[in-house]
């Protein structure tokens, strides 16, 4: 009898050790498989991110670039608008400033007056100023007698 207990643990045994060689076998395959279905996966997604990687440093060189250009715009920009509002400021100024006006009537009198062709301005009358019907600018009636 114990012989026969002997051999039936001895045959449990090799059933255990064919069972889990058998588990370890499957699952050997299994990861095998895994690893072999995911490196394909692991290789898109590596080319992907160096792929991305340069599309990061491309876009980082296309910002600086774009910042340079803009505020090499924006320079100019400024320098475009403050001259404009100092030329909209002579056109349309924000106050009545007669002496600047007159100084204008002056330079422009003494441009055009020649010896053989006189052009004399010889009274200036200023109005109230007035705005327009939309009310987006004020004008400044001016009397201004001239002699050619």
């Amino acid at each position: 009898m114990a012989k026969i207990d002997y051999q039936l643990a001895l045959k449990k045994q090799k059933n255990s050790l064919k069972a889990y060689g058998s588990l370890c076998l499957i699952f050997a395959t299994i990861l095998f498989g895994y690893t072999y279905f995911k490196l394909n996966d692991y290789k898109v997604y590596k080319a992907a991110i160096s792929a991305n990687e340069s599309r990061i440093s491309t876009i980082k060189m296309a910002i600086i670039d774009e910042k340079t250009a803009y505020d090499e715009l924006k320079s100019s920009s400024s320098k475009l608008s403050s001259e404009m509002v100092k030329n909209l400021s002579d056109v349309f100024p924000t106050s009545d400033n007669y002496t600047e006006l007159n100084r204008s009537f002056d330079a422009l009198e003494e441009k055009l007056n020649r010896s053989n062709n006189v052009f004399v301005i010889s009274s200036i009358e200023y109005e109230d100023s007035q705005a327009n019907e939309s009310n987006f600018y004020k004008y400044l009636p001016v009397k201004m007698t001239v002699e050619s």
